[in-house]
């Protein structure tokens, strides 16, 4: 048995990877513990943090704030007519035909051996290949819900981070902060419990956040997909981001300076 002492951080995931970060971390800590018992030759990951960006975790409850943040947000800007409004409510709520009753659907579906199957996966593997990321999209699998390998993962003690700039409409603060709400691990409680309290960097108000045990959230103000890119007043290009990366890194909750 082979042991990799010195800690492992997950890079910090964006997007579809807000799906399969928990997806992947939850293996890796799965495969740990049964290297542990003995029953299988491999190395121990020791993972500690994991960090999610402007990530889609759970579509259920983070594509219906599509429409929320379409009509109002922080910025007051409404993006698009009450007539799209009106189309995209119907669009979602349809029954059998709808958005939503077709993401329960995914989430109820399963995979077989030949979605698994390494020559398969081998095959269809390409950088950025546009084509496979349409196919994949048509399968639904990233409407499956990650949240309870999101939960195991909080609950096996990584600290997890997740982050979302309030400027961003594709996956935007409604819909994360939906998705946490939906969320039953050891902190979900104390956290649900708590107020959003300022969060500043060099005492520049920077963003919003709660944190609880080995979780932590911050939305942050002024951003958008890919926040580490946006300043905000004094703040240069990532200042806020490093902030947060350093905290979690060091296995710390976000906390303002």
């Amino acid at each position: 048995m082979q042991h990799i002492r010195i800690p492992r951080h997950a890079p910090s995931v964006n997007k579809l990877l807000g799906h399969y970060g928990p997806v992947f971390a939850k293996y890796f800590l799965e495969q740990n513990a049964v290297i542990a018992a003995g029953t299988l030759s491999g190395r121990h990951l020791n993972l500690k943090t994991l960090g999610i960006g402007n990530g889609l975790t759970d579509g259920l409850t983070q594509y219906a704030t599509y429409i929320i943040y379409a009509q109002a947000n922080v910025y007051q800007v409404p993006l698009v007519s009450a007539d799209v409004i009106a189309q995209a409510n119907m669009s979602w709520s349809t029954p059998t035909t709808g958005c939503r009753d077709q993401i329960i659907a995914c989430n109820n579906g399963g995979s077989d051996a030949v979605d698994r199957a390494p020559d398969w996966r081998r095959c269809c593997w390409a950088k950025a290949n546009h084509v496979v990321n349409g196919n994949f999209a048509l399968t639904g699998d990233w409407m499956r819900t990650s949240i309870p390998d999101l939960d195991f993962v909080i609950n096996s003690g990584v600290r997890v981070t997740l982050y979302d700039g309030d400027a961003d409409y594709i996956l935007n603060y409604y819909g994360i902060e939906a998705m946490i709400t939906a969320l039953s691990n050891e902190w979900s409680a104390e956290f649900n419990q708590q107020k959003f309290a300022p969060w500043t960097v060099g005492g520049h108000l920077a963003g919003q956040f709660k944190a609880a045990g080995g979780f932590s959230y911050v939305r942050i103000y002024e951003a958008g997909h890919e926040v580490p890119a946006y300043k905000n007043g004094t703040l240069q290009s990532g200042e806020a981001a490093l902030q947060m990366f350093q905290q979690t890194m060091a296995n710390k909750p976000l906390f303002s300076t």
